[in-house]
């Protein structure tokens, strides 16, 4: 392999390690427009190009795998077992390190040597391997979505949730479930049926999985442009992933998609009666890019959960050369520089940052143990935070250059 390719190469595993990491977040990837480089077929739209190269890229996952079932968590399915675990099933590097039995450090090795056999892996795949049901299913969704031709629409809130409980009610009486629905008065403006088949599908799996005669919890509000939607629900005895605690539920393929279609993003977490709650935000906002440049991993994935429910989407670098070279790329709104870095400090990035065109203009903040506040100025930062960092002083500080 030549310089030139080894370089092109580190780039790719640099694009895939964000694509992962965003791996069902439609609206980030369609405005990065990552991993251009898989083969996959054309579609005519952004979000139909996303979920090809997903499907390529978890079709790709998957062979990596072990043959047996059963050696899931064997040596020999390392890289697998750590993509699948951190990026599909949304562990976090703890919760890996406690299912493969091994250290944070080792898993975080494993992470960015998986990362690039899969880059690799998918260099070497062609086309038609790439084009199965599940590309053919995302592609035809969004083809049947466009071909609507809907516009949005002022939606009032309350005629929305009683017209999907309308819906749904002849299954949930086949399991003696009750339905209760608690909507805010407002209304929320979307495309009417992206909006009610995204509710439909989720309610639809939540009621063949969950607890028979038990109660289906409904509620809804606006919140700024978007609608928050809470659903809450007891699953059934070997309910499998929807009883446990990691991850406690998952979308389904479609509902993922079209959450994604309209802005959107899910979460799921289990409450102190074992009840799982789903959220749902839907609808376009507002959002801010941030990036993280540190190499201490872990960083991103703090501010991740420090952000959630807010206007930012946060991506990261491992290096000061990688978070130049995505700067300059990506153009992100803020970025969020580390200073105790190998082979380039925060220091140096920081003049680098300052020095090129496309990145001279981007607000950078300063975000390290050492209390160099005037030095950080005096280079070019808008803002210093000293770590550890709350989450109320991230946030006061992100808003501020938003």
């Amino acid at each position: 392999m030549t310089g030139q390719d080894a370089l092109r190469l580190e780039r790719q595993v640099e694009e895939l390690h964000d694509f992962l990491v965003h791996l069902y977040d439609y609206e980030y990837l369609r405005q990065r427009g990552l991993l251009t480089w898989v083969p996959v077929a054309t579609t005519a739209s952004d979000e139909g190009r996303v979920g090809l190269v997903r499907a390529a890229v978890l079709a790709a996952l998957e062979a990596m795998g072990p043959p047996e079932r059963g050696r899931f968590r064997c040596a020999a399915s390392r890289s697998y077992s750590v993509l699948n675990l951190r990026h599909v099933e949304g562990l976090t590097v703890q919760e890996v390190a406690l299912e493969l039995s091994v250290s944070e450090r080792q898993v975080y090795r494993d992470l960015k040597k998986a990362e690039r056999d899969l880059a690799v892996l998918l260099r070497e795949r062609k086309p038609s391997q790439e084009v199965g049901p599940a590309e053919s299913r995302a592609e035809l969704l969004d083809r049947e979505v466009d071909r609507a031709g809907e516009s949005s629409a002022p939606l009032a809130i309350g005629e929305l949730l009683e017209g999907a409980r309308s819906a749904v009610g002849r299954l949930a009486a086949s399991r003696g479930i009750e339905v209760v629905v608690l909507a805010e008065e407002g209304t929320f403006q979307a495309q009417r049926v992206l909006v009610r088949q995204t509710i439909l599908v989720v309610l639809s799996q939540v009621l063949e999985r969950m607890a028979p005669r038990t109660t289906l919890g409904v509620s809804a509000r606006v919140l700024g442009e978007q609608l928050v939607l809470e659903i809450a629900f007891r699953p059934a005895e070997g309910a499998g992933a929807l009883g446990e605690a990691r991850p406690p539920y998952r979308l389904p393929h479609e509902a993922e998609h079209l959450v994604a279609r309209l802005g959107g993003r899910w979460q799921a977490d289990l409450d102190e009666d074992g009840r799982v709650v789903v959220t749902l935000r839907l609808g376009r906002s507002l959002r801010t890019s941030v990036l993280i440049i540190d190499d201490h991993q872990g960083m991103a994935e703090l501010f991740r959960r420090y952000l959630w429910g807010e206007p930012f989407d946060v991506f990261e670098a491992a290096s000061g050369a990688a978070g130049v070279t995505l700067a300059a790329t990506y153009r992100p709104e803020i970025v969020v520089l580390d200073v105790m870095m190998p082979d380039q400090d925060g220091w140096e990035v920081l003049q680098r940052l300052q020095s090129l065109p496309e990145t001279r203009d981007i607000p950078v903040i300063i975000c390290s143990v050492l209390e160099q506040p005037s030095l950080a100025r005096s280079l070019g930062a808008v803002e210093y935070l000293a770590k550890p960092v709350t989450r109320d002083r991230l946030l006061e500080v992100l808003q501020r250059y938003r």
